[in-house]
């Protein structure tokens, strides 16, 4: 399998999942959402938390599953994550799958610049940079990583988290409490009209994530080709949380590697030689 084909097979599979835990962008009017009013304490207190953080660190581990016709096609992922306010970035990706070719990817962004990278094209982009994380994530030059942003995530790191995670949301119900490894977390259960979404949220001061799950199955009735039976769904573990770490200025410092190229955007051909960034 080429490059091109094993970056486009990832990315096909992961956006299926982020356009159900992303933003809803259906035209009309929305109804108003049904509201388990601790569920939506419990998300409020969250956001309103990550908020007033000036930055953090975590690892994030993830897999995708597709079922068809019998046969489960898995991605794993694994993303490693720093921000700092107002705009510095970041994030690495890892990926593998039985189907697609592993793949590889950084986001740097270092408050003047927003860099992608993606190795196996030996390629990277260099655009000015948003001007806050919330920006950052939702730029048309990060498209090609941050279909595998982590649920929620990226909704966190917007002005207002808490309209972005709940904007599309149809319900959001309080499915009480559970101990994970000697620690209390909420469950809030979320329906939205293309995914059904579960998280567990630490109880106490410090309402960080553990987990997310996604069924996205109902959008794949929107997709050709697949059978009636296809399946897919989404697990994400949040882990080695660092809030408001004192993290050097070098680790938002992009140095293109030997080797790659800076180009327009990733669907082009390669340049003939490589251009220094900010160029």
């Amino acid at each position: 399998m080429s490059a091109r084909k094993g970056l486009s097979a990832a990315i096909v599979m992961l956006a299926l999942c982020s356009v159900s835990a992303g933003q809803s962008k259906a035209p009309g009017e929305k109804p108003a959402p049904k509201l388990d009013p601790k569920a939506a304490e419990v998300v409020r207190q969250m956001c309103d938390y990550f908020k007033a953080a000036q930055g953090f660190s975590v690892d994030i581990s993830r897999t995708l599953t597709l079922t068809a016709s019998g046969k489960k096609n898995e991605m794993a992922s694994t993303v490693h994550m720093a921000v700092r306010r107002p705009n510095l970035v970041s994030a690495s990706w890892e990926r593998s799958g039985a189907q697609v070719v592993p793949i590889t990817g950084a986001l740097v962004c270092d408050g003047k610049n927003l860099y992608v990278h993606i190795p196996l094209l030996k390629q990277y982009t260099a655009d000015k940079a948003p001007a806050d994380l919330g920006a950052v994530f939702s730029s048309k030059a990060a498209i090609p990583l941050v279909a595998d942003a982590p649920i929620f995530l990226n909704n966190l790191l917007e002005n207002n988290p808490y309209d972005s995670v709940m904007d599309g949301m149809l319900s959001a119900t309080d499915a009480g409490t559970e101990e994970v490894a000697g620690a209390k977390y909420h469950r809030v259960k979320f329906v939205k009209a293309d995914a059904d979404v579960e998280v567990w949220i630490a109880t106490g001061e410090k309402p960080l994530l553990l987990k997310a799950m996604l069924d996205a199955t109902k959008s794949l009735q929107h997709v050709e080709g697949l059978p009636a039976n296809a399946q897919i769904k989404l697990t994400i573990r949040f882990e080695k949380w660092a809030m408001n770490p004192d993290l050097p200025d070098e680790r938002f410092k992009f140095v293109p590697p030997e080797g790659a190229q800076k180009v327009a955007g990733f669907s082009e051909p390669d340049e003939p030689a490589a251009i220094p960034p900010g160029k």
